[in-house]
């Protein structure tokens, strides 16, 4: 379904295409003078984002994050959904094969009340707003992570709790990866436009959110690690008091096990003192052993 979203009356043309088929791509293609190899680009939806400049033409994917995506999508292509941008001078084209609210938003707000007028700041504008999607997650991961770092701590259900940071880290991880394939596109903008105030607002953005990811998978990454040494050092205090039991009981089962041998001719076993002789051994045995432990700390 192809949309006018501008005229030219209003400065450019905003030619808006949603899921589009071949003919109707082709079409527009050679009214307006579009690559074929660009065109075919635009209908992957496994391309990533990228930024080509074919003679005064300018061709741009960008991927917007997918709102109802689910929780677990662990892909760049499960997670967001692909715009394909055309710009030349008087004319811009989105192509996208799903309802993309954003692009509608902006030609309410700039075009139909004229605000805009030139057909860069729209593409600013979308790039921008494509960049602002991640930004509301990417601030909820944060919060959710200091909530996971206390409970991990507090020792609050946390297998439970490990598989939600997981979750987590494998959302902020390809966001992160989406932010970073952004890099290219959101320079070369800013370079083309350094002087519009959109540009640099761009890059800002696009920076700020690559931190604020890397953060987000380094933090995840870290709570990770400290229930590893957590679970280690439970296991270490697992092992150590069954060491103790063992230093103790070694000694008083020797006793035992030769006490306990079928032998014809053990005259101590005839004594009349043998029975507590052979406990007050244990007990001594045992004291040692406990006051050593202590001299050492090992209690």
């Amino acid at each position: 379904m192809v949309e006018i979203f501008s005229e030219k009356q209003n400065g450019f043309t905003w030619l808006d295409v949603t899921n589009p088929t071949q003919e109707e791509l082709m079409e527009i293609a050679g009214e307006h003078a579009i690559p074929r190899s660009s065109v075919k680009d635009s209908l992957e939806p496994e391309h990533l984002p990228k930024f080509e400049q074919i003679e005064d033409k300018i061709f741009i994917i960008i991927r917007v994050l997918d709102q109802e995506a689910r929780t677990k999508a662990g892909s760049i292509q499960q997670a967001s959904r692909k715009i394909a941008i055309f710009y030349d001078k008087g004319l811009l084209i989105t192509i996208h094969r799903s309802e993309q609210p954003l692009l509608r938003d902006l030609k309410t707000k700039y075009v139909d009340t004229g605000k805009v007028q030139k057909e860069n700041e729209i593409l600013l504008h979308i790039v921008y707003q494509a960049l602002k999607t991640y930004e509301e997650p990417a601030t909820r991961f944060a919060e959710e992570m200091d909530v996971y770092e206390s409970a991990i701590f507090l020792r609050k259900k946390v297998p439970d709790i490990l598989k939600s940071v997981y979750k987590v880290k494998r959302r902020a991880s390809v966001c992160f990866r989406i932010i970073t394939l952004m890099d290219d596109v959101v320079r070369r903008l800013n370079e083309l436009y350094k002087k519009h105030y959109l540009a640099q607002d761009l890059l800002d953005l696009q920076l700020r959110l690559s931190i604020l990811y890397n953060e987000i998978v380094d933090e995840s990454n870290h709570l990770l690690n400290i229930y590893i040494s957590f679970t280690s050092q439970r296991t270490g205090e697992v092992m150590r008091v069954l060491t103790i039991f063992s230093v103790f009981f070694m000694p008083l089962t020797f006793i035992v096990g030769i006490y306990g041998m079928n032998f014809d001719f053990m005259p101590e076993l005839r004594w009349h003192y043998g029975y507590y002789f052979t406990l007050a051994a244990m007990l001594l045995i045992t004291a040692v052993i406990y006051f050593w432990f202590k001299r050492k700390r090992w209690l």
